[in-house]
């Protein structure tokens, strides 16, 4: 799966990425400067919706990457070698 947004990939692309690979999906990618990179390159483009015939939920698993717990950031807040970088 390519994903990319109007932004030149400044953000909802690679949200969107790294909410697909948090729940199992690993083939996923983000086009590099966005839908601008891809019509800069000629690639074939159309703004017509995608008819599916499906109506399944997507096949998404349980979270997939490592959560924190609150004791663990407040320890890690009090050691001087750790970034913490809250988004």
């Amino acid at each position: 799966m390519l994903v990319y947004d109007d932004k030149a990939g400044a953000n909802a692309a690679a949200r969107f990425w790294w909410m697909l690979r948090s729940v199992g999906h690993e083939k996923v990618q983000v086009l590099k400067g966005g839908i601008q990179a891809a019509e800069r390159l000629g690639l074939p483009l159309d703004d017509n919706p995608m008819k599916t015939d499906s109506s399944s939920p997507y096949p998404a698993s349980d979270w997939q990457w490592p959560l924190s717990e609150i004791d663990e950031v407040e320890a890690a807040a009090d050691d001087r070698n750790t970034v913490i970088i809250d988004v």
